[in-house]
């Protein structure tokens, strides 16, 4: 059985098994939310005003995906989101290295935080 990106014993697969995970999601959202650069980002190009569970949803899934998903499916949705974002253009286009490494590097300390690692 192909176990995916991290497997059953993968720091991921414990996080996101933990109850905590579902706070440490929504601060990890509000905190996305304070960085402007990534905000801005979203504004211009999300339909998340008209759809925000749609959007939700979509983010929900690729956690999903990526975190318990065999490796194809995990590969398929890292795809889709780099598709998108390589449409993303202009003075806040783009996957930004410094923006995302601050965003993940904090929620990743704060989810190991949570779950005592």
């Amino acid at each position: 059985m192909d176990a995916g990106l991290f497997g059953p014993d993968s720091v991921a697969w414990r996080l996101h098994a933990d109850p905590s995970m579902l706070v440490g999601a929504m601060r990890a959202l509000l905190v996305q939310a304070l960085e402007p650069r990534a905000m801005a980002g979203v504004v211009q190009h999300s339909d998340y005003k008209a759809d925000p569970w749609g959007r939700l949803n979509r983010t929900i899934r690729f956690v999903l995906h990526t975190s318990y998903g065999d490796t194809r499916t995990a590969e398929a949705a890292c795809a889709a989101v780099r598709r998108i974002h390589d449409r993303v253009h202009g003075r806040h286009g783009g996957l930004h290295a410094d923006v995302l490494r601050g965003l993940i590097g904090d929620d990743q300390r704060q989810g190991t935080q949570e779950v005592g690692l």
